[in-house]
């Protein structure tokens, strides 16, 4: 007896060992079959199943009522992007003009393209720069360009006759208003975008940032925004042919949210003022030009409420702008102090947020002009902007308005 009890233990315990091990073996094939489902949806569909990030209301304040987030781990770690601040030397003598990191980051940017480059240029006569996109294009890349008819073609410096005649072929806005970008866009993989206009005197002279980003979704909505300007021939927001494919995004956990005037002008304005009302310990302000007034009026109630505010302007023009009526609230401000052009155009929010690009803070960059700009939340990045804000701020030429400039009342 014991010894059939225990063969048909043996028995048991074999027949239960093959159903365990089919299990076992079905458990693995069915594990298999849903990841590769997974990976089939993340990376060939591009819906998100590994990655669902969570946003909080303060981030949101309202901006993905009617656009998802899209998620975009394309770069590993935190090179998915670079900066750089001109560092100007004002000088006019070309003999100078050399080998400043801004221009050398443009060039090796240009030189990274293996298959398409396309440009949307304000304004173009860096030799080096113009050298590297016509080497690209010799060397077998599609280079196609949009520039501004009257800064970057008619201008008597401009150097695009010879990408012309090297046979990049370019599209003109040919129209009144400003065809303002500042931007390429490589392989399709990454893009550069900014404040600096490829001259000689935005990188040696004047003050200015520029990114450059490592996203493919950021790409597919500057290459939208290209094919609208360069293909249909579209420059004006009452004739937008292409929508922002991901508006809202996050790249490597980081959120982003991106915009194109004239055809979301109204929005940008109330995003900036949006972002400014929800400030809760600083706001931070470098700008070129500053004529938007519920912009202003948002950072004098932030003040009010406690919020520290602080504004840098360009020199020029700034006393008909909004620094008046930010120094005469009791908002510190300052000119700037470089002899030739503060061009940001840069709002960083509690040390969290940058908000940069092209678009300069005015009435005719929302309804008119061409221009693009970011909302970037990420500390690391914040922090290197404040600090090129303390620097500028803090420089020994920068002035204080006199109390007879602003003429309060």
């Amino acid at each position: 007896m014991t010894k059939k009890s225990t063969k048909s233990t043996r028995s048991r315990t074999k027949s239960s060992s093959k159903s365990s091990s089919k299990r076992s073996t079905t458990s693995v094939l069915g594990f298999i079959v849903i990841l590769a489902i997974v990976l089939f949806a993340q990376y060939v569909l591009g819906i998100d199943v590994l990655n669902q990030e969570e946003t909080t209301e303060n981030d949101n304040n309202g901006a993905d009522n009617e656009n998802p987030v899209v998620v975009d781990n394309t770069t590993p770690g935190s090179t998915w992007y670079s900066f750089n601040f001109t560092e100007p030397i004002n000088t006019n003598d070309v003999s100078r003009q050399v080998n400043a990191p801004m221009e050398n980051a443009m060039v090796e940017a240009i030189n990274t393209a293996t298959k398409t480059l396309d440009g949307a240029l304000y304004e173009i006569n860096l030799p080096r720069v113009v050298e590297a996109l016509i080497n690209a294009k010799n060397r077998g890349v599609q280079v196609r360009l949009v520039l501004d008819d009257e800064y970057a073609i008619e201008d008597d410096d401009s150097l695009a006759g010879d990408l012309e005649a090297a046979g990049i072929p370019i599209v003109s806005d040919e129209r009144s208003a400003f065809m303002h970008h500042k931007f390429l866009v490589i392989d399709g993989l990454a893009v550069w975008m900014g404040s600096t206009n490829f001259t000689r005197n935005d990188v040696y002279n004047n003050n200015n940032n520029a990114l450059f980003i490592r996203s493919t979704q950021l790409a597919q909505n500057y290459t939208a925004e290209f094919e609208e300007m360069f293909t249909d021939r579209i420059f004006n927001a009452r004739d937008d042919s292409r929508n922002t494919p991901n508006p809202i995004l996050t790249i490597n956990g980081v959120r982003v949210e991106n915009y194109f005037s004239p055809e979301d002008g109204n929005v940008i304005e109330q995003r900036l003022v949006d972002l400014v009302n929800n400030a809760t310990s600083s706001v931070r302000v470098m700008a070129f030009s500053f004529t938007i007034d519920e912009l202003a009026n948002a950072m004098i109630s932030r003040r009010n409420a406690g919020v520290d505010v602080m504004a840098l302007f360009e020199q020029r023009g700034s006393l008909q702008g909004a620094m008046r009526p930010l120094a005469c609230a009791g908002v510190p401000v300052k000119q700037d102090g470089n002899p030739q052009t503060l061009h940001h155009k840069v709002i960083i929010i509690d040390n969290q947020i940058v908000v940069t690009g092209s678009f300069n803070f005015s009435k005719n960059a929302i309804e008119q002009n061409s221009e693009n700009m970011l909302i970037i939340y990420d500390a690391q990045l914040a922090q290197q902007y404040t600090a090129q804000f303390d620097k500028l701020y803090n420089d020994s030429r920068a002035v204080v308005p006199t109390a007879s400039d602003l003429n309060c009342s």
